[in-house]
């Protein structure tokens, strides 16, 4: 093996390397934003049900 195919092996492994580490990058992220995304939704219908028990408590009036 001479020089030129152990740089042309190594290139490869650092391209392999970088994909792999953006491939984790893009993981996380798009983890992050779905773990936003189910904060904002169980947000929402706390506030739903607050409405809703907020409705029951006012006084009904008798038309």
């Amino acid at each position: 093996m001479d020089i030129s195919s152990f740089s042309i092996f190594s290139a490869v492994y650092v391209i392999f390397v970088a994909g792999v580490i953006a491939l984790l990058v893009l993981l996380f992220l798009v983890l992050l934003a779905a773990l936003r995304a189910l904060k904002t939704y169980v947000r929402v219908q706390e506030l739903k049900i607050d409405l809703m028990l907020a409705e029951d408590e006012e006084p009904h009036q008798l038309d």
